[in-house]
């Protein structure tokens, strides 16, 4: 549950992005992703069920996996 009146940070990786370029997207996740993980370890009022958070770790995880191995033609069919 968020406390009332938190503000949480504005997220760039949304689909609005779709049509930009997947390393793009994946760099936009990757820091939505750090925000939001500063934003709940920085507010006590704020708590999250662990559920989501390993999620969001685990997303974390695999945008910065991405990032050192970026996808490329290989991908494409």
């Amino acid at each position: 549950m968020v406390a009332p009146g938190s503000e949480w940070p504005p997220l760039s990786g949304g689909r609005e992005n779709s049509a930009r370029n997947t390393n793009e997207r994946i760099l936009d996740a990757n820091y939505d992703v750090r925000q939001l993980l500063n934003h709940i370890s920085s507010n006590n009022s704020v708590k999250v069920p662990r559920p989501v958070l390993e999620y969001l770790k685990s997303i974390q995880e695999l945008t910065a996996d991405l990032i050192k191995n970026p996808i490329g033609q290989d991908w494409k069919l």
